[in-house]
């Protein structure tokens, strides 16, 4: 009779550790996978085609500089990222520059490409200024401090690594000089002086000399102070280069390098 009064509490025991052991076992419901983040590669250098190549590469309005390459080619593969931080430098003078590429084995007009410019060996690289469309091979170093100094020689253009003007870009060193009496004068009738003998000035291109006039303008209204806060309004602009197209980074660097001629 004892052990029957015991068994209702058995099978509670029983059945306590059985769901325990259920639940503890259970399979988790099946996750849905969630995809993985896309990470979009923006290349600078730009992918020809044969029959694209003559409408590009010889077009009279543009420079180019492109590079003739095969898949299987090491040297090619290892010059990759150095051509593409060209690309990156140079991009905010694509109206007027562009860096190509063009694979001589894949493409179907490939060989013929390549009789024509006499490509013996890859990588070749080779650049299509606007005056001579017949083609001159680059034979100096691959390091990309060397091209963009190659281009900016040859093509008239004023980029550092990383695709920023030079620092003196856009400036005159006689305006810089002009500036900078402009600022030591002491009182507003002789920056009047200074700032109406700027309209004759030859020291530099007229749109070089005009930034310089209307800066002067700015001083004469709102008075020295204009050059720090300027500075300071245009560099928190360039701080921000994501939200600025290529050529509104050009003008406010520009104008950046105008403001520091007037500093003392």
């Amino acid at each position: 009779m004892n052990s029957i009064r015991y068994l209702p509490s058995l099978f509670l025991l029983i059945a306590a550790v059985y769901f325990g052991y259920i639940d503890e076992h259970r399979e988790s419901p099946l996750e849905t996978p969630q995809p993985e983040p896309v990470i979009e590669s923006t290349s600078y250098i730009r992918q020809l085609t044969s029959s694209a190549f003559d409408d590009i590469v010889l077009d009279e309005k543009r420079d180019a500089f492109v590079m003739f390459y095969a898949p299987w080619c090491g040297h090619c593969r290892s010059f990759g990222p150095a051509y593409e931080k060209v690309g990156r430098t140079f991009a905010g003078d694509s109206e007027s520059l562009v860096l190509a590429k063009i694979d001589l084995e894949a493409e179907e007009g490939g060989q013929e490409i390549a009789g024509r410019y006499k490509i013996r060996g890859y990588p070749t690289l080779m650049w299509f200024p606007k005056g001579n469309k017949n083609g001159v091979a680059y034979e100096g170093s691959r390091e990309a401090t060397e091209l963009i100094q190659f281009l900016n020689q040859n093509g008239g253009y004023r980029r550092v690594l990383g695709g920023e003007l030079e620092p003196l870009d856009g400036t005159s060193e006689a305006l810089n000089e002009i500036a900078r009496n402009f600022m030591r004068a002491g009182d507003v009738a002789h920056r009047a002086e200074i700032l109406n003998g700027l309209h004759t000035s030859d020291a530099a291109a007229d749109h070089i000399r005009r930034t310089y006039e209307k800066v002067m303008r700015r001083v004469l209204e709102k008075g020295d102070e204009y050059i720090t806060s300027e500075k300071a309004r245009v560099e928190s602009l360039l701080s921000n280069k994501a939200s600025l197209s290529f050529p509104k980074q050009d003008e406010l660097r520009r104008k950046l390098n105008v403001l520091e001629g007037f500093t003392l």
